[in-house]
């Protein structure tokens, strides 16, 4: 156990996505957003916890890979579904403004939203996993 989870769950999360990045990182785009999904599944199953067993979101990684693969619809909503557990979360501001804009559509209000949840960071962001 990790806390209040599985330590198999938990893992099951970071192997998925490194087995994603792996598969993205040699050109296979369908069996790296295969591999983020399952993460995204696993990543479901983990309770709540505070402060969270991960700081990242295996959302993250699946909505960039469908930004690349031009399904900017399915990043779109990746991204929303990221921001009602995390609201005002850098990253998936950054990627549903991304794939709003890949989409050809602007919101103003999202622009304002990460605009100020971005004020304070140390890094620029240039996609929306780290």
């Amino acid at each position: 156990m990790i806390r209040f989870d599985r330590a198999s769950l938990l893992l099951n999360v970071l192997a998925e996505i490194l087995a994603g990045e792996i598969q993205w990182s040699q050109g296979n785009l369908r069996p790296a957003i295969s591999a983020f999904e399952r993460a995204v599944e696993h990543e479901d199953e983990l309770g709540y916890d505070e402060p969270e067993p991960l700081p990242f979101a295996a959302r993250h990684w699946l909505g960039a890979a469908l930004l690349e693969a031009g399904r900017n619809a399915d990043a779109q909503q990746v991204y929303r579904a990221e921001l009602v557990d995390h609201p005002h979360n850098g990253w998936s501001l950054f990627g549903l403004r991304e794939a709003l804009a890949a989409q050809g559509d602007t919101d103003p209000e999202l622009d304002a939203n990460f605009e100020k949840s971005w004020a304070r960071s140390d890094v620029w962001i240039t996609r929306s996993r780290f």
